[in-house]
């Protein structure tokens, strides 16, 4: 793995949704953690959408968040506190 973060800068020129990450070591079995360039995931809707439907798109999302979490590792760090970020 090759540590990109230094292309952070330039890539923050053309959008702020890059940010710094890091591959934990234990993720790939490799010697140490790498650095990287994350993006993260958003859940949008139109600021008109319909209360009810917002709340079962809500509810299903957390009711389903273990299954989710087992093909998209990054669900792990879905929260109560995150989604209202």
């Amino acid at each position: 793995f090759i540590d990109i973060s230094s292309q952070l800068p330039k890539m923050s020129e053309i959008s702020p949704a890059y940010e710094e990450g890091v591959i934990p070591a234990a993720t790939y079995q490799l010697p140490g953690d790498v650095k990287t360039i994350v993006v993260p995931n958003l859940l949008l809707v139109r600021d008109d959408i319909d209360a009810n439907l917002a709340c079962v798109l809500t509810k299903t999302l957390f009711e389903k968040k273990p299954q989710l979490e087992q093909v998209i590792g990054a669900a792990k760090g879905i929260s109560l506190e995150s989604a209202r970020d």
